[in-house]
């Protein structure tokens, strides 16, 4: 694997994860209630993760809390970890919500939008992080059999949905599931453990990264080693990543919503797009061929770093 050398002049970057269901910040008490619906007590005193993961198990030099197949480790305090709202066995992964004992998808799912039994009322509903909306239209000409949604025409019994990892990104016709859209797989936004990244001693397979070691990141506009606060280990099934060839000679496979340094998502990519420090090649969607994905947290102002010679965002950064 060979050393990539970075020297990329840019601004500040202001990463938006809109996608990831856990937020680590530093001296954060989990209450669960933000992002999680889960109800464990967080530490204090270093990084931890913020909202516990029923489903999720958070470690640290001091504590360990919750049981299940997420792994975090955060330096500092615990993370509170602890069951979902309800009455849902086995627990809901990370980022889906119990409601009257069945594990759903609050982001996409039209019966519970943003909460339990918060059902969207539009003529052709659309959840939209949690949000109820109407389907959205990019043009589309569908006839009076069919609705809008993006750029595509749904059958009268289809919902236009976003299903976070599988079929991912733009809004699309679905077929429902239970009468809502298919809640998906959100906690699975990472990356493959191989995912080569920069750091002071050459570049290094992401699973072999831990708390404390050094990455290239970008705070206060330059690039600069920092140490890792977070990382992150998710178990994932019947996985679909985007896999990005690179004009760096990297291949990288990510899940499809995780996000680039500048906003983006990977499954928004395309041949010819700049990913700052690299260009895309190709692009393709390709089923997932290991057990977990994972992801790493810098202690930077972006909290993004570089994989591949390309600078890319991190699903553990909170949402700006």
């Amino acid at each position: 694997m060979r050393i990539v050398v970075l020297w990329v002049a840019m601004t500040v970057i202001v990463l938006a994860s809109a996608c990831d269901a856990v937020s680590t910040r530093e001296s954060s008490s989990g209450s669960g209630a933000a992002s999680q619906a889960g109800t464990g007590a967080g530490g204090s005193g270093g990084p931890a993760e913020t909202g516990g993961a029923g489903a999720a198990m958070s470690s640290s030099s001091s504590t360990t809390g919750g049981n299940g197949g997420e792994m975090t480790t955060a330096s500092g305090g615990g993370g509170g970890a602890g069951g979902r709202s309800g009455d849902c066995n086995p627990p809901c992964g990370t980022g889906l919500l119990c409601c009257a004992g069945k594990c759903v998808n609050a982001a996409n799912d039209i019966l519970n939008c943003g909460s339990c039994g918060n059902t969207c009322a539009q003529q052709h509903p659309f959840c939209d992080q949690g949000t109820c909306e109407d389907a959205p239209c990019k043009g589309a000409a569908c006839t009076v059999n069919a609705f809008c949604c993006g750029t595509n025409c749904c059958g009268l019994n289809q919902l236009c949905c976003v299903v976070p990892v599988g079929p991912v990104g733009p809004p699309q016709c679905t077929d429902p599931v239970d009468g809502t859209c298919p809640p998906g797989n959100p906690g699975g936004i990472c990356a493959h453990p191989d995912t080569p990244v920069a750091t002071p001693l050459g570049e290094r397979a992401i699973n072999s990264l831990r708390v404390g070691d050094l990455v290239y990141s970008v705070d206060r506009g330059a690039i600069t080693a920092v140490p890792i606060v977070s990382v992150i280990q998710r178990p994932v099934s019947d996985h679909v990543v985007v896999r990005a060839q690179l004009d760096t000679g990297a291949v990288l496979s990510i899940s499809p919503l995780h996000p680039t340094a500048d906003g983006r998502s990977f499954a928004e990519l395309k041949p010819g797009d700049d990913l700052m420090g690299a260009t895309v090649l190709r692009v393709e969607r390709v089923a997932y061929d290991a057990p977990f994905t994972h992801d790493i947290l810098p202690r930077s102002e972006t909290g993004s770093y570089f994989a591949g010679g390309a600078l890319i965002g991190s699903s553990l950064a909170p949402s700006r």
